[in-house]
């Protein structure tokens, strides 16, 4: 399934807390309102754009994008200097062909196609293909996450998690 346009539409991003667990090595999004999020994920279920391991969140029936989400190793980032600076708030909808289906995912990215750089003085997070890529539109669609958008393709994803340390469970016995 390809993915085929991402559009920006008005309306007001997701409202929570993007997290990112050390100890899980992975990002997780704890959203404000629960009802809001039964109302933008209608009654299709939902599904993703995956990017390597991590999930891009959408309303399988009209592909809004809800949030992100998954398991994304800290280890293998690179740092360096980054922040977005053409945001704007507002709603993004996916299309990919034939359709979403609930409870499967829509593979973007392959692991290692696409790069991860974090910016420690800005605490920012770049998830993008390898080079500089200009966005065209940066869409904050949930707190603290933000969809790169060039010629209708998802050209980055902007996170700025609040890092959350903790000792990994052990296994009982």
């Amino acid at each position: 399934m390809p993915l085929r346009d991402l559009v920006r539409i008005d309306g007001l991003p997701l409202s929570g807390r993007l997290i990112y667990s050390v100890a899980e090595y992975s990002f997780r999004f704890d959203v404000t309102d629960h009802a809001e999020l039964n109302r933008r994920s209608g009654y299709g279920g939902r599904s993703s754009l995956e990017i390597e391991t991590l999930q891009v969140e959408v309303d399988a029936a009209c592909g809004t994008v809800l949030f992100v989400w998954g398991y994304h190793p800290y280890h293998r980032w690179e740092r360096d200097r980054c922040a977005p600076n053409r945001l704007v708030p507002g709603l993004v909808r996916a299309r990919v062909v034939p359709g979403f289906l609930a409870g499967a995912a829509v593979g973007v990215a392959a692991v290692g196609e696409w790069c991860t750089v974090w910016d420690p003085m800005s605490g920012w997070v770049r998830v993008a293909p390898p080079g500089r890529v200009r966005d065209e539109v940066q869409v904050l669609v949930a707190s603290q996450t933000v969809l790169g958008i060039t010629r209708g393709g998802l050209s980055s994803v902007w996170l700025h998690p609040e890092f959350e340390f903790g000792v990994r469970p052990e296994p009982n016995g």
